[in-house]
């Protein structure tokens, strides 16, 4: 299963790095990441390294947040999504298991998986037995759709 990842990117120089290493560290191999610039005030966008192929797409000024997720989405062609915001990271496994997930429930629309909050640090950072906070439960399109389910800030 092919696996397109969504970046949107405004002004994010200083961290973005990290969310792209994190993606070419992934066991699953099947991916591609397009990177949304929305609108940066940044002189030069941050650039891939050398071993990543680089799939950006270009919003107009200013379409932050789902706007430009949006924009990724029309670009992508893949047979699952995931949204990775340019200060986050994935664990390696992180693709294989979203991938083992949706293969497994051929009638599922969506997948969520455990999180772990480790503001201010970078992915070599993170403290042994800090807390993983469990994904939510049960029916979550309708949460999903009208709450905005797994905006920014969700805490556990």
């Amino acid at each position: 299963m092919r696996v397109d990842i969504i970046t949107p990117a405004y002004d994010v120089a200083p961290y973005i790095g990290d969310a792209i290493r994190s993606v070419l560290a992934q066991t699953h191999r099947y991916w591609t990441m397009t990177i949304v610039d929305d609108g940066s005030t940044m002189r030069q966008p941050p650039s891939p390294p050398r071993s990543m192929t680089p799939h950006p797409v270009a919003a107009p000024a200013q379409r932050r947040g789902f706007r430009a997720r949006n924009l990724g989405l029309v670009a992508s062609n893949a047979e699952a999504v995931l949204f990775l915001d340019a200060d986050d990271w994935l664990s390696p496994d992180a693709l294989a298991t979203l991938a083992e997930a949706l293969r497994t429930a051929p009638n599922a629309i969506a997948a969520v998986g455990p999180y772990q909050r480790v503001p201010g640090r970078t992915p070599d950072q993170i403290e042994r037995g800090s807390r993983i906070c469990p994904p939510p439960s049960g029916d979550l399109l309708k949460s999903l759709l009208v709450r905005n389910l797994f905006a920014n800030g969700a805490t556990c």
